[in-house]
Protein backbone atom coordinates (compact mmCIF):
# COMPACT_ATOMS: atom_id res chain seq x y z
CA UNK A 1 0.00 0.00 0.00
CA UNK A 2 1.18 3.47 -0.80
CA UNK A 3 0.59 6.78 0.84
CA UNK A 4 -2.91 7.27 2.33
CA UNK A 5 -3.79 3.59 1.95
CA UNK A 6 -3.88 3.72 -1.83
CA UNK A 7 -2.41 0.93 -3.91
CA UNK A 8 0.78 1.56 -5.78
CA UNK A 9 0.15 1.80 -9.52
CA UNK A 10 0.97 -1.40 -11.34
CA UNK A 11 3.61 -1.43 -14.03
CA UNK A 12 2.15 -1.63 -17.55
CA UNK A 13 2.09 -5.16 -18.95
CA UNK A 14 5.21 -6.19 -20.84
CA UNK A 15 5.00 -5.89 -24.61
CA UNK A 16 5.77 -9.33 -26.12
CA UNK A 17 6.80 -7.80 -29.47
CA UNK A 18 9.34 -5.56 -27.73
CA UNK A 19 10.74 -8.45 -25.66
CA UNK A 20 10.99 -10.60 -28.79
CA UNK A 21 12.84 -7.81 -30.62
CA UNK A 22 15.29 -7.57 -27.72
CA UNK A 23 15.81 -11.35 -27.78
CA UNK A 24 16.46 -11.28 -31.53
CA UNK A 25 18.98 -8.47 -31.06
CA UNK A 26 20.79 -10.57 -28.45
CA UNK A 27 20.85 -13.49 -30.88
CA UNK A 28 22.34 -11.29 -33.63
CA UNK A 29 25.08 -10.30 -31.20
CA UNK A 30 25.61 -13.98 -30.26
CA UNK A 31 24.62 -13.16 -26.67
CA UNK A 32 22.90 -16.45 -25.87
CA UNK A 33 22.60 -15.75 -22.13
CA UNK A 34 20.97 -12.37 -22.85
CA UNK A 35 18.63 -13.98 -25.38
CA UNK A 36 17.76 -16.70 -22.89
CA UNK A 37 16.84 -14.07 -20.28
CA UNK A 38 14.52 -12.38 -22.79
CA UNK A 39 12.96 -15.70 -23.86
CA UNK A 40 12.44 -16.55 -20.16
CA UNK A 41 10.67 -13.21 -19.76
CA UNK A 42 8.56 -13.87 -22.85
CA UNK A 43 7.63 -17.39 -21.74
CA UNK A 44 6.57 -16.08 -18.32
CA UNK A 45 3.76 -14.14 -20.02
CA UNK A 46 0.46 -15.92 -20.72
CA UNK A 47 1.39 -18.26 -23.55
CA UNK A 48 -0.72 -17.94 -26.68
CA UNK A 49 1.67 -19.63 -29.07
CA UNK A 50 4.32 -22.36 -28.92
CA UNK A 51 6.86 -20.19 -30.75
CA UNK A 52 8.37 -18.50 -27.66
CA UNK A 53 8.94 -21.93 -26.13
CA UNK A 54 10.46 -23.21 -29.35
CA UNK A 55 12.71 -20.15 -29.60
CA UNK A 56 13.84 -20.60 -26.01
CA UNK A 57 14.53 -24.29 -26.69
CA UNK A 58 16.71 -23.29 -29.64
CA UNK A 59 18.66 -20.91 -27.42
CA UNK A 60 18.97 -23.52 -24.67
CA UNK A 61 20.30 -26.00 -27.22
CA UNK A 62 23.10 -23.56 -28.10
CA UNK A 63 23.88 -23.25 -24.37
CA UNK A 64 23.89 -27.06 -24.01
CA UNK A 65 21.09 -27.01 -21.41
CA UNK A 66 19.60 -30.20 -22.77
CA UNK A 67 17.12 -31.06 -20.00
CA UNK A 68 15.45 -27.66 -20.38
CA UNK A 69 15.36 -28.13 -24.18
CA UNK A 70 13.41 -31.34 -23.69
CA UNK A 71 11.05 -29.66 -21.17
CA UNK A 72 10.25 -26.77 -23.54
CA UNK A 73 9.83 -29.02 -26.57
CA UNK A 74 7.50 -31.28 -24.60
CA UNK A 75 5.37 -28.21 -23.84
CA UNK A 76 5.42 -27.26 -27.54
CA UNK A 77 4.01 -30.69 -28.43
CA UNK A 78 0.94 -29.97 -26.26
CA UNK A 79 -0.10 -27.18 -28.65
CA UNK A 80 -1.95 -27.92 -31.85
CA UNK A 81 0.50 -28.51 -34.66
CA UNK A 82 0.85 -25.75 -37.23
CA UNK A 83 2.90 -24.92 -40.28
CA UNK A 84 6.00 -22.78 -39.94
CA UNK A 85 4.48 -20.56 -42.67
CA UNK A 86 7.24 -20.90 -45.22
CA UNK A 87 10.04 -20.66 -42.66
CA UNK A 88 11.28 -24.19 -43.22
CA UNK A 89 14.16 -24.99 -40.91
CA UNK A 90 16.36 -28.08 -41.01
CA UNK A 91 13.82 -29.74 -43.30
CA UNK A 92 11.03 -29.21 -40.76
CA UNK A 93 7.82 -27.60 -41.97
CA UNK A 94 5.71 -27.77 -38.80
CA UNK A 95 6.12 -26.61 -35.21
CA UNK A 96 5.94 -30.19 -33.92
CA UNK A 97 8.54 -31.51 -36.34
CA UNK A 98 10.94 -28.74 -35.33
CA UNK A 99 10.31 -29.42 -31.63
CA UNK A 100 11.02 -33.12 -32.21
CA UNK A 101 14.21 -32.22 -34.07
CA UNK A 102 15.35 -30.05 -31.13
CA UNK A 103 14.56 -32.89 -28.72
CA UNK A 104 16.56 -35.35 -30.81
CA UNK A 105 19.56 -33.01 -30.77
CA UNK A 106 19.26 -32.65 -27.00
CA UNK A 107 19.32 -36.44 -26.63
CA UNK A 108 22.54 -36.83 -28.67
Amino acid sequence: MGLFGKSEPKAPPADPAYILAEAQECLKEKDMEGALAKFDELCALPVQSPLPLLSRATCLLQLQKYERVIEDCTKVLKFLNSDLNGHEEEGCTTVHSLALMRMAKAHK
